[in-house]
């Protein structure tokens, strides 16, 4: 693999600058130019808003993912009750079950689960693998 600079120059770029993600209360540090000169300071401006809005991103996707996981733990959890009792079985064997068919099936675990709670699950051929 091309060193970043080797491939940025191959790409067209003559020069790249970076700005750091950081909280709206710092001030950025000036750009150099690769000969050295300075940026226009609305340059740096533009490129800190643009590095802002990456940081919040960032962050709200930090914020919103570990809830996601809860909710998609805690459907899986009721889709193996829910198969569980349909299957008259343990919740723990109703999961490995479920989990077995989705991969043996190539198919998502969540879309599987989600054919049990709507009853369109072929819940025997579930329980045979």
């Amino acid at each position: 693999m091309a060193p970043f600079h080797q491939a940025a120059a191959d790409a067209g770029f003559a020069a790249v600058h970076a700005l750091p993600l950081r909280p709206r209360d710092r001030r950025a540090e000036p750009l150099q130019r690769a000969s050295g000169a300075r940026c226009r300071p609305e340059s740096v401006r533009l490129g800190q808003a643009l590095a802002d809005v990456a940081t919040i991103g960032i962050v709200q996707q930090r914020t919103v993912r570990p809830g996601e996981v809860v909710f998609e733990q805690l459907q899986a959890a009721l889709n193996s009750r829910i198969l569980a009792e349909r299957l008259r079985t343990s919740v723990e064997e109703a999961f490995t079950l479920l989990r077995d068919y989705a991969r043996g099936a190539l198919k998502p675990l969540v879309e599987v689960a989600a054919t049990v709670v709507d009853g369109s699950a072929d819940v025997e051929a579930i329980a045979r693998r």
